[in-house]
């Protein structure tokens, strides 16, 4: 198609389209169709959709920004359109098939990260009139149960022709066919979406995508959801010191990471105070003085590694637990370091090490490198890296010590407690597949702090979130309930026994959306902190703030799991 031709027709669609954003996103709960009536408003609105931030992929393409790659929806803000294509014909009931421009809008929400809306118009609302009834769709795909698409011809050919079928849990179901290609982009948009994981399917020349739904009601949310809007950047970071480099305000500084996280770019500054490593009432000449104790005592520690690595290399404690680290180390995701990757790999081992020598960890145990390649990629820093590792080791590391097993017993007993008290059903699962009720799926998230769950720009997000929590000691424990409350109704439907629930939980990894399960677990720790509880949980919690005795209420528990 000539450029002329293809950008008049553009025109013709963006004049005849009327696209009311209020309506929509009222009725598109239904995932049923809508009703659009042209009048005057419908240049400007869909021009302002459209163009908004010139954000206009090709047609039959899958785009966010022009910098951005559609691969990353969460960066998204307000509404984009990710996909277009004309001239998809969508399947009547009657068996015709009616051509029309199909476009897919991505809309930024607090929960889930992003919704897709899959719209389309008909190609004959243009010489419609304007006083006409125009049938149009609207499609919410969080609300749907699959969507799959059917190539025409194999797969791995280069033909993108075909047809998509969008199936609702109540058998309603939509037709469109791409005659004329389009279908690779429309899978990687989908790809793109956090709620949509692609599955395994038998059809012949076939991709189903099945819909996660983890929603959170309004009433679920913390209050400070809505009160902090911005993640704590560089420039608000500099505003909230003094003249003197002193913090003024670490309350609030731990509130804004705990509700919206923090900006990169500032991580490397914010982190050693999260960890501890800094006071926060110290000034700019102080933490200097504090780094150069730091590199003092990591050369110090470097020497006697060294030292003693040499007096026998074969039979030192140090020599056989490098050994077992070297795998681990091999297969560390190093993508996020600059520079040399071997260099970073040796960085990250003599962090190991050197923690080794200390008594924070008595013996190198797998998972050691889970826990300080975030730091150390963050920090850049060895001295500083090293030190902020060793206080993580003593805050929350459950594998370093002799009492380690029984750290993590007492974790796991406090998790099953919190499981019976919020999510019963799938207490009673557990404790049917097993009289012990033991829940080995969670060991894992527990022993490396979710690192293997998340990706590790997400596990970043988790962990100062952890670190940030002002309220209670064991926001970790209600980040492992939030994911059982979000994903253990699908265990309990089907009875999974104990060996079909790890695999189900594991196969979990890097599809959850990060900022559902924080906000989720937020939200638990709102209601908790307002209701009154079992002492048993009130022990577990240790709330700092607990509400006053007046202005709190009976948690509502009705043996059903909470539904986000």
């Amino acid at each position: 198609m000539a450029e002329g031709s293809t950008r008049n027709q553009q025109k013709g669609v963006l004049n005849t389209i009327e696209y009311v954003g209020e309506a929509v996103d009222n009725k598109i709960r239904s995932g049923g169709k809508l009703v659009f009536r042209m009048g005057s408003s419908f240049a400007e609105s869909i021009k302002g959709l459209l163009h908004r931030e010139n954000r206009i992929p090709s047609e039959g393409e899958s785009s966010t920004t022009d910098e951005e790659p559609a691969s990353d929806f969460t960066k998204l803000e307000g509404d984009q359109i990710v996909f277009r294509k004309n001239n998809v014909l969508y399947k009547m009931e009657d068996l015709r098939k009616i051509p029309g421009y199909l476009f897919i809008r991505a809309q930024k929400m607090l929960v889930p990260d992003v919704v897709l809306i899959l719209n389309w118009v008909p190609n004959s609302s243009m010489c419609k009139s304007d006083d006409k009834p125009l049938q149009a769709i609207s499609i919410n795909l969080s609300e749907v149960e699959t969507v799959k698409v059917f190539f025409t011809e194999d797969i791995d050919s280069t033909e993108e022709a075909g047809h998509v079928i969008v199936r609702f849990a109540n058998a309603t179901f939509y037709v469109f066919h791409f005659p004329t290609g389009g279908l690779i982009g429309f899978m990687e948009t989908l790809r793109a979406c956090t709620y949509l994981k692609e599955e395994e399917n038998s059809e012949v020349n076939c991709r189903k995508f099945v819909v996660h739904h983890p929603q959170l009601g309004l009433q679920k949310l913390h209050p400070g959801e809505e009160r902090y809007r911005s993640v704590l950047t560089l420039d608000l970071w500099r505003q909230l010191m003094d003249v003197d480099g002193v913090v003024t305000d670490p309350v609030l500084v731990q509130s804004i990471v705990f509700f919206k996280g923090i900006s990169h770019d500032v991580r490397a500054e914010v982190w050693p105070y999260l960890l501890g490593v800094y006071p926060w009432s110290s000034t700019r000449k102080e933490r200097v003085k504090l780094k150069a104790e730091m590199a003092k005592e990591f050369d110090d520690l470097q020497g006697r590694l060294l030292e003693e690595v040499i007096s026998d290399s074969e039979t030192s404690r140090l020599s056989e637990m490098d050994k077992r680290m070297e795998k681990d180390v091999l297969r560390a995701d190093m993508s996020t370091f600059k520079g040399d990757v071997d260099g970073n790999r040796e960085n990250l081992r003599l962090i190991i090490l050197c923690s080794l020598l200390s008594k924070e960890a008595a013996t190198y145990t797998q998972g050691m490198t889970d826990l300080a390649l975030p730091i150390l990629a963050v920090l850049q820093d060895l001295p500083l890296a090293f030190r902020c590792y060793l206080k993580l080791l003593q805050k929350h590391s459950l594998f370093c010590t002799p009492q380690s097993l029984k750290k993590i017993d007492e974790l796991m007993e406090s998790l099953k407690h919190l499981v019976q008290f919020l999510s019963r059903p799938f207490f009673d699962l557990i404790t049917s597949a097993n009289e012990s009720g033991d829940m080995l799926f969670c060991h894992r998230w527990l022993l490396v702090h979710f690192k293997r769950e998340f990706s590790i720009s997400d596990i970043m997000r988790v962990w100062e979130v952890m670190w940030a929590c002002q309220d209670s000691h064991v926001f970790h424990l209600l980040i492992c309930q939030a994911i059982i409350c979000m994903y253990g109704g699908k265990p309990v439907e089907e009875e999974m026994d104990t060996d079909n629930m790890l695999i189900y939980f594991t196969g979990l990894a890097h599809s959850m959306p990060v900022e559902v399960v924080l906000s989720q677990a937020r939200g638990l720790l709102h209601q908790l902190s307002v209701s009154e509880l079992p002492l048993e949980i009130q022990s577990i919690l240790l709330l700092k703030n607990p509400a006053p005795a007046e202005l709190s209420h009976q948690f509502e528990l009705n043996n059903e799991p909470i539904v986000v």
